[in-house]
């Protein structure tokens, strides 16, 4: 008789659980599961039937769900840097990857830095083994009483489109009084719309020139570099040139600094070069330009 009674109470109880939340810790569960503490796992934990793999982290999904997921698409990164140009293979099981290009700088001249190289980059969607094709802009040279040498253009072409980065205009000269200096770059995707970002290339500065009375006999100049352009989406690329404290009565040089007058990369312009007396330093070059492949 005892089992014939302990079988229906135990239907009863398990029935009765079934329709409530359970509780650890606590008497008053809010959820099917509801525990007040910590959790040891020795084993795994499932999203939806779905394991996770190494370095992964449990989220939820666009749908509202818990999925196993990257916070990162992409982990790893390749830097290009060839101004003859090159291929790139996508690795195994690489499925997407985001590019970005800068263009090489201008060089600067005697009155003004060339403009630093233009910026852009897209995300694809790739096949594992597919080949990327690029080449990284030279930066243009600088010069002293004429036009410096433009910054040329880098390009990086996926699925047959091609993402470009312009490169940096070079310093104008027009005249010992007169020039103009170097135009930033710009960035394209061409032939697509909404889906690039891309940032011109600031242009170069004017070389600055002061005189001034040290006494009333002693007549002083001072000039400072006009900086090289900054390439589009960085700081501080373009270059700084040199300043400098001159004894025009005297015709001495009181001090003069060091600073490269050459752009840095990716894709920074030359500055302007410097003169007093009889001595002009030319404008810097241009930095070159730079691919990197995030994947």
């Amino acid at each position: 008789m005892k089992k014939i009674f302990l079988l229906p109470f135990i239907l009863i109880i398990a029935l009765s659980l079934t329709a409530q939340n359970v509780g650890v810790g606590t008497t008053t569960p809010g959820e099917k599961l509801d525990v007040n503490g910590n959790i040891n796992v020795t084993g795994t934990i499932k999203a939806n039937g779905v394991d996770g793999t190494a370095n992964q982290v449990l989220m939820k999904n666009s749908s509202g769900n818990l999925a196993w997921g990257d916070i990162c698409n992409y982990k790893n990164a390749v830097t290009l840097t060839s101004t003859s140009g090159g291929t790139w293979t996508v690795p195994a099981n690489v499925t997407s990857i985001l590019v970005e290009v800068w263009g090489a700088g201008g060089g600067g001249n005697i009155l003004a830095g060339g403009g630093g190289g233009g910026y852009c980059r897209a995300h694809f969607t790739v096949a594992p083994g597919a080949t990327v094709s690029y080449i990284a802009g030279t930066g243009g040279t600088g010069s002293i009483s004429s036009s410096a040498v433009n910054g040329s253009s880098s390009q990086c072409t996926v699925n047959g489109i091609p993402v470009t980065g312009y490169g940096g205009g070079g310093a104008l000269f027009f005249s010992a009084s007169n020039g103009q200096a170097g135009a930033g770059g710009g960035g394209d995707l061409s032939g697509v719309t909404n889906e690039y970002i891309s940032e011109f290339g600031s242009p170069g500065e004017s070389q600055k020139r002061t005189f001034m009375q040290y006494s009333s006999t002693t007549y002083y100049e001072s000039g400072e570099a006009g900086r090289g352009g900054n390439s589009g989406n960085t700081d501080y690329t373009g270059g700084l040139g040199q300043y400098y404290l001159y004894n025009t009565t005297g015709a001495a040089l009181i001090y003069r600094n060091g600073n490269s007058a050459s752009g840095l990369r990716p894709g920074g312009g030359g500055s302007s070069g410097i003169q007093y007396g009889a001595t002009t330093i030319s404008g810097g070059s241009g930095a070159n330009g730079l691919i990197i492949i995030h994947y």
